[in-house]
């Protein structure tokens, strides 16, 4: 896909009377709808038109899908638009009182339907192909996600009662230790009286 022009987003339906905030928000929103794309295919259409072909079927043709799978953007999967109307499985009208007349104008007739038949197949194989990659991606996504969040949770969140348990027991080792160093010290106190 060619480079948008710098100068696409003077195409825009903000009014140069608005107030300054009111136009930055509906550039924004154009930006980000992909308003400058359109903008673009609008202009190569232009240049460059089939006859016959309106905007949109154009925009169809040109639209081109890029996935990326990864934050360094080295999987990716490309998706390109395409028209299957009549012109673009390559079928032509019938024309009565020629088309059925004989063998050779029947298989002419059937040969064009098979190759659009075939591109079709051709074509839904693609897409079947494209979605299941990216619906496994989804599901191992989904399943990181999981994992990390069950991780996480367990990392941070503690269980009351275990924790409640433990430092009941921290409390009863240090009373009993309290007592202990109190028995020594009288104990020791004790002795020495006896000496005195």
């Amino acid at each position: 896909m060619s480079q948008l022009p710098d100068d696409v987003d003077t195409f825009s339906y903000a009014d140069p009377t608005d107030p300054r905030l009111k136009r930055f928000f509906i550039r924004l929103v154009e930006r980000l709808t992909g308003q400058p794309y359109l903008k673009w295919l609008y202009e190569e259409n232009k240049a460059h038109p089939v006859p016959g072909e309106s905007f949109w079927k154009a925009a169809i043709r040109k639209l081109e899908l890029k996935l990326v799978f990864n934050e360094t953007g080295s999987s990716t999967l490309g998706i390109n638009g395409v028209v299957f109307n009549s012109a673009g499985l390559g079928l032509s009208n019938l024309v009565p009182g020629t088309d059925f007349i004989d063998n050779g104008a029947t298989n002419k007739v059937l040969a064009s339907l098979n190759a659009a038949s075939s591109t079709l197949r051709s074509e839904g194989s693609s897409l079947g192909s494209n979605l299941s990659i990216v619906q496994v991606r989804q599901d191992f996504s989904k399943s990181l996600i999981n994992v990390l969040q069950t991780g996480s949770s367990n990392l941070t969140l503690a269980d009351t009662n275990e924790e409640a348990a433990n430092s009941q027991a921290l409390s009863t080792r240090q009373s009993i230790a309290v007592s202990a160093l109190s028995l020594a010290n009288q104990s020791q106190q004790s002795v020495l009286q006896l000496l005195k």
